[in-house]
């Protein structure tokens, strides 16, 4: 499977039509990579024609203002992703290392897997980690997983129950994607 890519935009001339600009920006939603599309709306409103494609970004205003909330989640959980120190390691297992940390006066619980995948396309990946009616199949200790909805492609809200000898939790949870393999190689879900 190839997966078209566009180049990294950090910058852009004058020159450039902003309809094309408006066009790769609502390509880049679509393709889930929020951070890449939200530099290009940052671009696209500070460009001196933007004018032309003023209608079309009105069209699109709730969609752009998700965006840039998205937008602003997935750098924070990015930074915390990087970040070496406060994870607890969880566990290893199949060469993926399970690590969690919960950061002082914030309701989130952050939990980072991390492993590499040799001739798995991330689009296989990506579809496995989708089928949450599945967990109960192949998540450790997970003994119930209902979609309640779905908001977008890969946008979802989901029921999760997790029952280990000692102790039953569920929770609800949002989670949507964000791609950022062009920019680092990987795939967060946020």
């Amino acid at each position: 499977v190839t997966v078209p890519t566009e180049p990294k935009i950090d910058t852009i001339d004058d020159e450039e039509d902003p309809a094309v600009l408006l066009d790769r920006l609502l390509w880049l939603i679509g393709d889930e990579q929020l951070i890449a599309a939200a530099r290009v709306l940052e671009l696209l409103e500070g460009h001196t024609l933007r004018k032309k494609v003023a209608s079309r970004l009105e069209d699109h205003a709730v969609r752009l203002s998700l965006l840039k909330m998205q937008a602003e989640e997935c750098t924070r959980a990015k930074a915390e992703f990087d970040e070496e120190t406060g994870w607890i390691h969880a566990q290893t297992l199949f060469g993926i290392t399970t690590s969690y940390k919960m950061v002082e006066g914030q309701p989130e619980i952050w939990v980072k897997m991390e492993g590499e995948m040799d001739n798995t396309p991330l689009v296989c990946t990506a579809s496995v980690i989708r089928e949450v009616d599945l967990f109960t199949q192949w998540v450790p200790f997970c003994d119930r997983a209902d979609v309640l909805k779905w908001k977008g492609r890969a946008d979802v809200i989901a029921h999760f129950g997790i029952s280990t000898p000692v102790l039953a939790r569920d929770a609800i949870i949002h989670a949507y994607a964000c791609d950022t393999m062009d920019e680092d190689g990987s795939f967060m879900l946020v």
